[in-house]
């Protein structure tokens, strides 16, 4: 588990596996605030974020702000895709 404090932020690398199956979830607290969802899936990722199939690395960038989880792949431009519950 890792807690972040406002203007935190946490990274790690990793590689997709060989059958572009590799998958994150991440469970996220924010005051009364709390939901879970995949932050990512190769195989939905490669198709519909960055519109081709055989890649092996990937930027992901996510933010959490009051009305829910943005996402972006240059950390410029954002794409809300989840709410908080």
């Amino acid at each position: 588990m890792h807690m972040l404090n406002n203007g935190q932020s946490f990274s790690w690398r990793f590689t997709t596996n060989f059958w572009g199956t590799t998958f994150f979830f991440c469970h996220f607290y924010w005051g009364s605030h709390n939901t879970n969802f995949n932050i990512f899936n190769a195989t939905i990722y490669s198709r519909q974020k960055l519109g081709f199939s055989s890649i092996i690395h990937y930027n992901c960038y996510w933010v959490a702000r009051p009305d829910g989880f943005y996402f972006s792949n240059d950390n410029k431009s954002w794409e809300k895709i989840h709410n908080w519950i």
